[in-house]
């Protein structure tokens, strides 16, 4: 469901249970107070475990009953807001009619170098500078372990990987061509060459002085 359409929301409706991945709600209620914590608390959970689905328009069994009226978007973006770390939701609402009746998708993204997403408020169920996590189809505060994992997660994914030598020398090598291309024909391999062989000089250098002790 990274892209949703009426083929997927049917294969998800088919599944008729819901999943650590994927919630349903038979009805939008008014947003405010507990109803609004509780979204919330839902939607940093899905983005503290990965991302999820909530299917609104189905019971907590899996049948389909359909909305009677859809929300709009700005609405549930507004409700859960004010509990978000950076105050932008992780989440997109989407509309569907599959088989003649209505449903609505809340997708949470989880985006790692933002992990853990803390709640920023208190509220119903939810207090402020917690983390909460999807454990099967319960939202429940991150353990010890889960912080950790967390946070690991965030840390690789802040972390880019060092080139290669051979990507850094490709690199090098495609620069030296343009130089060539821009200077209409220019020797670029002869002076590429000449460069890798000073490199080349340099690194011999620096080990024979590590081997010597010498300076």
């Amino acid at each position: 469901m990274a892209h949703p359409d009426a083929s997927t929301l049917r294969e998800v409706l088919d599944l008729a249970q819901e999943f650590d991945c994927l919630d349903f709600k038979q009805e939008w209620t008014d947003l405010k107070g507990e109803a609004r914590a509780g979204l919330a608390k839902d939607v940093l959970s899905f983005a503290n475990s990965g991302g999820g689905l909530i299917v609104v328009g189905v019971n907590d069994d899996g049948a389909r009953v359909g909305l009677s009226a859809a929300i709009d978007p700005s609405i549930v973006r507004q409700a859960v807001a004010a509990f978000l770390p950076t105050g932008e939701s992780p989440a997109t609402l989407y509309n569907f009619e599959v088989d003649g009746l209505r449903y609505q998708i809340l997708l949470i993204d989880s985006d790692d170098e933002l992990l853990p997403y803390e709640s920023a408020r208190s509220g119903a169920g939810i207090e402020r500078g917690r983390v909460y996590v999807r454990s099967g189809t319960i939202n429940s505060e991150a353990s010890s372990s889960q912080m950790i994992d967390l946070v690991r997660r965030r840390d690789l994914a802040r972390t880019l990987p060092a080139p290669s030598l051979d990507e850094m020398l490709d690199g090098l090598e495609s620069c030296f061509r343009r130089l060539g291309i821009e200077d209409h024909g220019a020797a670029w391999r002869a002076e590429y060459d000449a460069y890798l062989r000073s490199l080349i000089a340099k690194a011999e250098r620096n080990i024979e002085r590590r081997l010597t002790g010498r300076n």
